[in-house]
């Protein structure tokens, strides 16, 4: 008789459509859920410990709805340094690869 070896969880990899957050002050930078969470969208962890994350949408034309209410937003603030704020879409590659599994027994 022989023993089954235990397989691997899989692994994906996949493009989907982040929001770089651009302003004269710094570097583009990815935003997170928790970004979107301050604009007013609710993000609320789905169980404890869970981490926070990039902010991604299936559809590039998801991601140019949310960028262009967050832009008209930000020129309507009060402060100078926001207004110069400008989100926009970018391609971005989300890879999940198991790195450690533990058995069962």
């Amino acid at each position: 008789m022989t023993t089954k070896k235990a397989k691997k969880p899989s692994a994906w990899s996949r493009l989907l459509w982040g929001v770089a957050l651009k302003s004269p002050r710094s570097d583009p930078v990815l935003i997170g859920s928790k970004w979107a969470a301050r604009q007013g969208s609710p993000e609320e962890p789905r169980h404890e410990g869970e981490p926070s994350r990039v902010l991604l949408f299936r559809l590039r034309r998801q991601a140019r709805d949310w960028c262009r209410d967050a832009n008209a937003h930000y020129q309507m603030h009060e402060s100078y340094i926001v207004k110069q704020w400008h989100v926009t879409p970018v391609c971005v590659r989300e890879t999940v690869a198991v790195v450690y599994a533990r058995d069962a027994t």
